[in-house]
This record gives structure tokens, C-alpha cells and sequence, in this order.
């Protein structure tokens, strides 16, 4: 357990870090930028990765002072880069305005939500689908849908007091998802749904083309990304995301169908993509999974835990979580850090915060120590070998050394999620608060 004086260093590396947040992230706009030293990008699309934290360290008033400045970079409420409204991009900004909303109860804020609700029913739901993008120079919204939205549906799901019928749109769309031939076929959700074209999605199913990872809908939505070729099937935000929604509409309605469906999810992610410990990160029909990397990992390890905690109690949940974790904590370095893939020589700042609040999951349902022992361990680990008077970098060596000494604002607020988890005390699951909190999408 951690000392007095861990836990006084902890909350002096809060204050410290959200300063900066305050100060020398911030661009020109008055919003917080997306790179090191600032610049004119900005991190509306990651709103929620930094809003909910300020929030809980009573920073109510910056937090206002950014929504405020937001809708001068919006169109019909939704986040965009000139010409692309990506669904899965705009779950953040409209959690974070939720978030605030729900803490003030601000009217102002109230009219924001309301505007973001309308700009995603007129310009992203189409057929009973949540659709991937909407292309405002064309003004067209093509009929495709991405499970990477199912964080947007999640977000939706909580709308219910505000807009019913957003509600419902959320549940249809879930509802649709799970009725398509892929998942019905294998388990597992593909990375694009061509929603009113049975040919189209047969011959994506059976397409073999090569395509760049980077030409995909989570990069830029292009021609490549209309035509039926591309990824089949990738872990990590694609389907984990959409599983999220499904746990949280499971949580709100009790279907058995969502319950069936995530059981038999996992059964598929084991199945096909989980591999001597450890789970892949993209799987076709035609070929053997690929790419690990702690991202995916500690994602699916979040999932197990939550189903065990809220949907289904079969201890075959956490022995799987357990097992992901052990693999893990094998190749764990002497510095008390993992690297981003089993073999990997660097890792990464914000996959380290998520995997010990994964630890600290498995902690709270297995009751077992040396998960909360290795996740406080590593946790001091950042704050020695990633700091520095600006800030923490992306990446160090299992000497503790620079390998990228990048300083990303988003990773560096993100860290305040291990941060609070270990100055509040509580559990997650015993708190509601620190459930949302620790949440990552």
C-alpha cells in the first residue's frame, strides 16, 4: 500500500500537472492543444480525456472558460476538421459537455447538448444506423457504419433525460448491430457495415486486397474507405468500443439479447484472436491474427471485469482477465514499467495509466494484493522515469531512459485517472464517480 508520503507526492504531481493544463497547454484559441508546445490543434475531439478530471478537482471554472470557446469550432454542434464529422471523434466532446452539464446544471451548456443531439440525428443517423462520417463539403452521409461508434452510442445511452428519442436511436442502432451476418457468423464485429448493400458487405467479407492501416476510417474517410476492402476485424476501439455500449445498454434494459451477445463476444475474441496469453489486435476469416500490443490487452481486460461486475457473474470472466494479466506481468521491466508489445524496447505513457487501473479492476474482484501492489509500483515508476519540468513524455527504454520525448497535453491529462483513483481511496466499482472516471474509450 502507499505511504503518506507516496500519496503526498501523488497529490503534489495532481496540482503541478493540472497546472500546466491551465497554463502552457493551452493555444492561442484559449483551448487545450493537442501537441507540445501548443499549437492551433486543439483536443475537442478528446474533450472527455480531460474535462471529467479538472471537474473532479473542482476546476469548474476553466472548464467553462473551454466549453465557451468550443462551439466557435463546431458545425450543427459536432467536432470536425473542415470536412469530415467522424461519429466516433464527437463521443468526447458530447461526454464532456454531459459531464459538465451534470455537475453545474448550467442552462447555456443545456443548449449545447440539445444542438450536438440534432447535428447527430440530421447528419449521422441513417436506416436505424449510427453512421461513420457525414462529409460536409458534399453535404453526403455515406451509408456505412463503424463499431469505433459504439463509444457514441455509450454517450447516447446517457441522454435519455435530455432527448428520449436520442435514447432510443442509441438502442435501435445496438439492436441492428447485432443482427448483421458477420457477428451472427463469428462473434466478433467488422470493421465496417455497409448498411443497405448485402453484396458490398459479402464481398468486404471476402475481399483479400491489402490496404495501409492508415487508410482507414480512423484516419481519414476516403474513396479507399467506401470500397469493400480494408481491415476485417481490429480489437482495440473497433470492437471494444461498441462492447462498451453494449455493456452500458445491457445496464439500462436488462435484454437478455445484449447479454447473449457479449457472452458470446468474448467466446469469439478467445477463439480467434487470443494467442499464448496474449489478445490480437486484427483478425480476418482468411488469415491468422496479428500485431499485440498492452492497448488492446488491458481493453479487453476492462470489458471481462466490467461483464463479471454488471452482467454476468461466471468466474470464467476473470479467469480470462487473469490470464490476459499474467502475461503481462511476465514481461513487466525491472523499472517497474510494461512495454507497449512483449518484445518491444519502448513503452508507452498512457497505455501504463490504463493497464494499472486494469490492475486495480481485477484487485477490487479478485481481492488478490499484488494486482493494487504492482499497479501503485508502477504508477511511481511514470511519475520517476516520464517526468520532466514540462511535462511527461511518450516513451522510455526498460532503463528508464527517453526513447520519445514527445509531450502529448492528452496523455499527460489523462494520467490524472491513476492519480485521483489512488488520492480518493474508494474502489471503482464501489464508486459511481470513480467508475466513470476510470472509464476509457
Amino acid at each position: 500500500m502507499f505511504s503518506s508520503v507516496d500519496i503526498k507526492q501523488i497529490e503534489e504531481r495532481a496540482s503541478e500537472l493540472i497546472e500546466k493544463i491551465k497554463t502552457t497547454f493551452v493555444n492561442q484559441s484559449g483551448l487545450l492543444s493537442s501537441t507540445y508546445p501548443p499549437s492551433e490543434h486543439n483536443l475537442l475531439a478528446d474533450f472527455d480525456d480531460y474535462v471529467p478530471f479538472l471537474l473532479y478537482f473542482n476546476e469548474a471554472d476553466f472548464v467553462r472558460s473551454q466549453i465557451e470557446v468550443s462551439s466557435k469550432f463546431t458545425y450543427q454542434g459536432l467536432v470536425h476538421d473542415g470536412r469530415w464529422i467522424i461519429s466516433y471523434r464527437n463521443d468526447e466532446y458530447l461526454g464532456a459537455l454531459l459531464a459538465y452539464y451534470r455537475h453545474t446544471n448550467e442552462p447555456f451548456v443545456y443548449e449545447l447538448i440539445t444542438t450536438t443531439l440534432n447535428g447527430i440525428r440530421n447528419l449521422l443517423i441513417r436506416n436505424g444506423f449510427l453512421c461513420s462520417y457525414h462529409d460536409i463539403k458534399r453535404g453526403k452521409t455515406p451509408l456505412i457504419a463503424s463499431p469505433r461508434a459504439g463509444c457514441l452510442l455509450e454517450v447516447l445511452l446517457q441522454t435519455g433525460d435530455i432527448s428520449p428519442s436520442m435514447l432510443e436511436e442509441a438502442l435501435t442502432t445496438i439492436d441492428n448491430w447485432l443482427q448483421i451476418p458477420f457477428f451472427n457468423k463469428y462473434a466478433l464485429f467488422p470493421s465496417k457495415h455497409y448498411i443497405s448493400s448485402r453484396i458490398l458487405n459479402a464481398v468486404f467479407q471476402r475481399s483479400r486486397f491489402p490496404i495501409p492501416r492508415i487508410v482507414r476510417q480512423a484516419s481519414v474517410p476516403s474513396l479507399f474507405y467506401q470500397m469493400p476492402i480494408g481491415t476485417k476485424v481490429q480489437v482495440m476501439k473497433d470492437n471494444t468500443n461498441f462492447i462498451f455500449g453494449l455493456i452500458a445498454a445491457y445496464k439500462k434494459t436488462g435484454n437478455p439479447v445484449s447479454k447473449d451477445a457479449i457472452t458470446r463476444w468474448i467466446d469469439g475474441i478467445k477463439r480467434n484472436l487470443f494467442r499464448d496469453g496474449f489478445v490480437l489486435m486484427f483478425w480476418s476469416p482468411h488469415a491468422e491474427p496479428k500485431e499485440i500490443e498492452l492497448s488492446q490487452n488491458f481493453s479487453v481486460l476492462d470489458i471481462l471485469c466490467d461483464v463479471y461486475r454488471f452482467v454476468n457473474r461466471d468466474k470464467r470472466f476473470l479467469d480470462f482477465a487473469e490470464e490476459i494479466a499474467s502475461s503481462w506481468l511476465k514481461v513487466r521491466w525491472d523499472n517497474g514499467l510494461f512495454p507497449r508489445s512483449p518484445d518491444a524496447d519502448f513503452n508507452h505513457l498512457d497505455e501504463q495509466t490504463d493497464f494499472c487501473i486494469s490492475l486495480m479492476r481485477l484487485y477490487e474482484l479478485t481481492g488478490k494484493q499484488r494486482y493494487r501492489d504492482i499497479a501503485e509500483e508502477t504508477t511511481l515508476s511514470v511519475l520517476k522515469y516520464h517526468y520532466t519540468p514540462s511535462g511527461y513524455i511518450m516513451s522510455v527504454n526498460n532503463q528508464g531512459k527517453a526513447v520519445d520525448a514527445t509531450i502529448a497535453p492528452k496523455y499527460n491529462a489523462l494520467l490524472l485517472k491513476a492519480l485521483i483513483l489512488f488520492i480518493d481511496g474508494r474502489n471503482i466499482y464501489e464508486s459511481g464517480i470513480l467508475c466513470d472516471l476510470m472509464e476509457d474509450r
